[in-house]
């Protein structure tokens, strides 16, 4: 049995101020000293309360020592992002501040009146967020500086702890559009990195907490069937660890399995990333007839070379196959007919490409295993409504 989220220690600092900003962590201490350094050249004054997920790094006795000014609470043990945010939330509800931001270790504020223009365009009918400037421009991402007030979430709830890792955002967004609180786009800036794949254990969380969000909302379970085919039918072809992690979610899910034991599991990917420089990325891809899904990080480094010529991906590909490479950063279905794939994973820190290539695959044996993942698929969705009924 899963148990509440709870704090083993804390150093309180007190400033009687009515705004609280919220960032969990869990073993990266130099990049939450970055973010909190950073934060005190904003606009307005508030307190900055960490909670340490029981990091092994030793960051709640490094953060005491290098900031008195910040209040830290160090968690039991590693709660994921969404335990660390419901300590973050429930404790600051409880001393009674106005305004509540909760955001992540790694969301680096841009604009130095962020936060006092997030506070400013908060009330009781709606919440408001910033602009990631590295995503693209229609995701709300409420967990990067999500600034509520604390009515909001007395009328709408904590976050669900029980979710550890991602889809906690999604489920607490669609939980307050069904409050009628609304999601304000406050025109400022902020950067926080964004991958487009992930290891076996963060795919383990993407999977179950998907079937959660899709019990409970119409809209996500709208999202559930290409979601789910998609990566099915990807890792049934490319990544045979994560079909099997795919697998053990779903059996968890269906079993009202919430312990979180499977953090502790290791895997190896079954792709290798590389890395090339901006200029080693364009001139791999400059002879090829390219064709790119849309993405605006991908569009924003292809526009830097206009020597390459790519068109877009749209659902016409499907139906007319081309020989051309296929630059992606998501699973989709097309996968199947392009013989040369490019997964653009992220654009890391020294301004160069994340990315993997797929293994060539026989086009045959494209089609029995991706038939044969159709029906695993199909089974599972059948259960799936039988279960959400």
């Amino acid at each position: 049995m899963i148990e509440e989220p709870k704090i083993a220690n804390k150093r309180e600092v007190a400033k009687s101020i009515a705004i609280a900003l919220i960032i969990p962590t869990f073993n990266q201490y130099e990049i939450t000293k970055k973010t909190i350094e950073l934060l005190k050249n904003q606009t307005i004054t508030f307190d900055i309360v960490v909670i340490d997920n029981a990091s092994q790094d030793d960051t709640f006795t490094r953060l005491q020592r290098d900031f008195s000014d910040i209040t830290l609470l160090q968690a039991q043990k590693n709660y994921g992002g969404a335990g660390g945010l419901y300590i973050g939330q429930k404790y600051a509800c409880e001393k009674g501040y106005e305004y509540i931001i909760l955001s992540d270790n790694d969301a680096i504020p841009i604009d130095q009146d962020l936060v006092e223009e997030l506070v400013r365009h908060c009330n009781a009918h709606s919440i408001a967020t910033p602009r990631n400037i590295a995503e693209n421009e229609n995701q709300d991402l409420i967990f990067h500086y999500g600034c509520f007030t604390r009515n909001v979430i007395e009328i709408v709830g904590f976050i669900d702890w029980k979710l550890f890792l991602y889809g906690d955002d999604v489920e607490y967004a669609n939980r307050l559009k069904s409050f009628g609180i609304a999601i304000t786009r406050v025109d400022k800036k902020y950067y926080h990195p964004m991958k487009y794949h992930f290891g076996p254990n963060r795919a383990y969380f993407e999977i179950r907490n998907e079937l959660e969000n899709a019990k409970r909302y119409l809209s996500r379970r709208r999202h559930l069937h290409e979601f789910l085919l998609t990566r099915i039918i990807f890792y049934k072809l490319f990544e045979p660890t994560k079909y099997k992690v795919l697998k053990e979610a779903v059996k968890n899910w269906f079993i009202h399995r919430w312990d979180n034991s499977f953090i502790q599991k290791r895997f190896d990917l079954d792709v290798r990333y590389e890395r090339k420089s901006f200029e080693e990325f364009a001139a791999m891809l400059q002879d090829k007839k390219l064709v790119v899904t849309h993405n605006k990080r991908i569009e924003k480094f292809l526009h830097s070379f206009p020597q390459i010529e790519y068109s877009l991906y749209s659902r016409q590909e499907l139906f007319n196959p081309k020989r051309a490479t296929l630059l992606q950063n998501s699973y989709i279905k097309a996968t199947l007919f392009y013989d040369e794939v490019y997964y653009f994973v992220d654009i890391d820190e020294e301004e160069s490409v994340v990315y993997f290539k797929l293994p060539k695959i026989g086009f045959f044996h494209k089609i029995v295993k991706a038939a044969t993942a159709y029906i695993e698929y199909l089974f599972i969705i059948a259960r799936f409504y039988y279960v959400a009924r």
